[in-house]
């Protein structure tokens, strides 16, 4: 008896002390500096002047701790700014993320009830992670309603998340992205940033 006791002991010793690692690499790794902000442009017709009525728009794509203590497990949301340059803080912007923090947990297994988060730049800012797209007023346009047609109903960790729903977004304008499942928000920006360096407008 005592000895399979004390394999249950090192066994559960040995699971808390993966966890505890894996903690404290997260935690260093994702506070270390995400490299610099990019810049992509899908305008059509970026040789032309524009009017003030049809001037460009900025879609950013946005990566961040959480706004929680501890930041676990980062958060990634959508920026529509008339100004590259203006506090993204003060812009219109939109983030997937579950209705409360009970149900973090339990999203890993099922789905559970989400939200648009309105508020995404203003509450997840700290070690931020940024790629600017400029393009033309309609797909600015079109973009920002198409949060309208997304269904709050249903968040799922890996599935159908905050990266889903950037996905989404970045997938309407003409980037290229990442199908991977299961993806820190952050790494998530990482390479969406490389996979459209130098990027050429895609057909929509």
């Amino acid at each position: 008896m005592k000895p399979i006791l004390f394999k249950l002991g090192y066994g559960c010793l040995t699971a808390v002390g993966c966890l505890v690692a894996y903690a404290v690499t997260w935690g260093v790794w994702f506070r270390l500096p995400r490299g610099a902000h990019e810049e992509v442009d899908l305008r059509r017709s970026e040789n032309e002047a524009p009017s003030p009525s049809d001037a460009p728009g900025y879609v950013i794509f946005c990566a961040a701790l959480a706004n929680n203590p501890h930041g676990f497990p980062g958060h990634a949301y959508v920026v529509w700014s008339a100004d590259k340059d203006g506090d993204i803080k003060l812009a219109d912007s939109m983030g997937f993320a579950p209705h409360c923090a009970e149900v973090i947990l339990p999203s890993l297994f099922k789905p559970v009830r989400g939200v648009l988060d309105g508020k995404a730049s203003r509450d997840n800012y700290r070690n931020l992670d940024k790629l600017i797209v400029i393009v033309d007023r309609p797909a600015f346009e079109r973009s920002r309603k198409l949060c309208d047609t997304w269904n709050q109903g249903q968040f799922q960790t890996g599935v159908r998340d905050c990266c889903a729903f950037t996905r989404m977004i970045a997938k309407d304008i003409g980037l290229k992205t990442p199908d991977q499942s299961y993806i820190f928000p952050q790494n998530y920006i990482s390479q969406l940033k490389l996979l459209n360096r130098q990027s050429t407008p895609a057909s929509i």
